[in-house]
């Protein structure tokens, strides 16, 4: 149940070898290069990444490197996004060379659901959801708070449009008891991997128990209540047969959810609506969080399939109870 998490993680050099530093450093990496000596043709070519030092060839052609082997999205949605003035690592503007052609042609950001960014990044995090609507309303990526990492995405940033639109106070979009059973207030806290000082913000994520999902970390996961106390518990496997890890806690710890997290991320939860998990809104079956309703025929969880229909006997109230459960199934199906 970790919050949204599709903050996408690229890297955007090649792994090739290369003996020449003066070589298009999108297509080689060389690791003796000088800043200020004469492998490169200016500071500005020059740039510090995780592979070393890089040089960009000045005479390289202006063109479009995405999407390569290891970013999965192509310039223009990337570019959408973040804008070619986007900063990387080392302070430098990489986009600018990086998709030098859409660079040229459209360089701004643009407040728009970048949905095709999205799949492409995030991959089964997104699986069963059809556009940013459904990654806010289930996952609560609107109110997301974004790493300290000055350089790194802005969740908001990739369902702008979405996120835009909706009040600012919202907290989780639609019902508890139907759409989710608890809404989790997650207060965000970095660099420490402690519940110290001022919290960065609050993000609101909705909780369903019982159901398998996809984590942040290649895995999935179910959360489950008992009585003051939520657990989440972690798969191996998408249908969430072989156990992994697990994590509990209660409202108001403090919990780490990932401890390899570069952010060291910690996370305080309170349900704004309940101080219990268990008293979550119960449904007509009186099971918390079961989302069960009463159709139009007064059956507790029921498609309205059970009423009566017309007949020359019951009259126009036999045909207004028809009406009434046929749609009430259309609702079901729909």
């Amino acid at each position: 149940m970790k919050v949204l998490l599709l903050l996408v993680l690229l890297t955007i050099f090649s792994t090739a070898s290369a003996d020449d530093c003066t070589e298009n450093y999108f297509d080689a990496v060389g690791t003796e290069c000088k800043c200020n000596g004469n492998n490169c043709a200016s500071e500005k070519f020059c740039w510090e990444s995780d592979y070393g030092v890089l040089c960009h060839d000045e005479a390289a052609v202006c063109k479009d490197h995405l999407p390569n082997k290891d970013v999965p999205v192509n310039c223009k949605e990337y570019v959408g996004v973040v804008g070619c003035d986007h900063k990387f690592k080392g302070n430098k503007k990489h986009l600018e060379l990086l998709c030098c052609e859409t660079c040229k042609s459209s360089p701004n950001a643009k407040c728009d659901d970048h949905w095709s960014f999205i799949q492409k990044s995030a991959g089964d995090a997104v699986e069963g959801m059809n556009n940013c609507y459904d990654v806010a309303k289930k996952n609560g990526l609107c109110s997301a708070v974004p790493d300290p990492d000055p350089f790194g995405i802005k969740p908001q940033d990739m369902c702008c449009k979405t996120c835009k639109g909706l009040p600012e106070d919202t907290t989780c979009i639609g019902t508890q008891g139907v759409d989710y059973d608890i809404c989790a207030a997650s207060k965000i806290y970095f660099g420490t991997g402690k519940c110290d000082g001022k919290a960065a913000g609050v993000q609101y994520v909705p909780i369903t128990f019982g159901v398998c999902k996809s984590g942040n970390n290649d895995d999935w996961q179910k959360v489950s209540c008992n009585g003051d106390q939520v657990t989440m518990q972690r798969y191996t496997d998408k249908s969430c047969t072989t156990e992994g890890a697990s994590l509990s806690w209660k409202a108001g710890e403090c919990f780490v959810l990932d401890p390899n997290d570069d952010a060291k991320r910690a996370v305080s939860q309170t349900w704004p609506t309940t101080s219990e998990c268990t008293n979550a809104v119960k449904g007509c079956d009186d099971v918390a969080g079961s989302g069960k309703v009463t159709d139009a025929c007064g059956v507790c969880g029921g498609s309205g399939a059970t009423c009566a229909v017309y007949s020359s006997d019951n009259g126009a109230a036999g045909l207004t109870t028809f009406f009434a459960a046929m749609f009430a199934v259309f609702i079901t199906l729909a």
